[in-house]
């Protein structure tokens, strides 16, 4: 990986195609492999919370991390210029992985730098939860590792991905993405989550429109993700919208899920 391979991994949500963050070379050859839009961006795997601060500004306690990380979620934040330029380079924003995963976490450790990572999957097909699942992607793969099958290996509910939260404005979170969530909150968590405010961003679908309703704290809309489930459709991605009031972007700044 170091020298610029593309490898496929098992995680905690899906298996995923995993390279150096750091290798120009190696994420021109994800989107390709994967005929992935460029302007989707590709999340960050890191092995210890730690890491969050060297490739994050970040803007919440650490308890916050801790909450959620290791964990099936991925967290957008403000990028630190310790990132490959290359990496999604139209954004200033990141989504961060710890994924609940040994093996990976084993393998961001050893491999001692950020790790791109997207699900291992056409883009135009749903997500992987086993290796044959994406065979046709193995003759332009370096390595393939085989876990064995994700959740139940077949289920639609298996296929959400990791819940995609929104930690890139101080004092607020949004839900880009909801998917397979955190099991560890406790009571301390659930206050700490409780002080930040959600601003009601909607999010669109091909078929539907997903809302955020302004009275709910995190902790609420996560157990409620898990209880009912979202009704999109298996490997579907989710976009959302919102205007980011910061003096140095005053656009609208469009996300595709990670």
């Amino acid at each position: 990986m170091r020298a610029g391979a593309v490898v496929a991994v098992p995680t905690d949500t899906l298996y995923g195609l995993a390279c150096s963050a750091s290798c120009s070379e190696a994420l021109s050859a994800v989107y390709r492999i994967k005929g992935r839009n460029e302007i989707k961006p590709l999340a960050v795997c890191l092995g210890r919370v730690a890491d969050v601060y060297r490739y994050c500004h970040v803007r919440v306690p650490e308890g916050l991390l801790n909450d959620l990380l290791p964990g099936p979620v991925t967290l957008v934040m403000e990028r630190s210029e310790e990132l490959n330029k290359d990496l999604n380079p139209f954004t200033p924003l990141v989504g961060i992985r710890i994924p609940d995963h040994a093996f990976m976490q084993d393998l961001a450790q050893v491999f001692g730098g950020p790790l791109a990572l997207t699900s291992a999957n056409l883009s135009s097909q749903a997500s992987s939860l086993t290796v044959e699942e994406f065979q046709d992607l193995w003759p332009h793969l370096s390595l393939v590792i085989d876990g064995g099958p994700i959740g139940d290996g077949q289920s639609p509910k298996c296929r959400l991905g990791s819940t995609v939260v929104d930690l890139s404005v101080p004092g607020k979170f949004g839900i880009i993405r909801p998917g397979w969530i955190h099991q560890g909150f406790d009571e301390q968590s659930i206050g700490r989550w409780n002080s930040l405010e959600c601003p009601g961003e909607h999010y669109s679908h091909p078929a539907e429109v997903w809302a955020v309703p302004l009275t709910l704290t995190l902790i609420l809309l996560l157990k409620l993700l898990r209880r009912e489930g979202p009704r999109t459709g298996a490997g579907h991605y989710v976009s959302v919208f919102w205007w980011l009031a910061r003096p140095h972007l005053q656009r609208p700044l469009g996300l595709q899920c990670y």
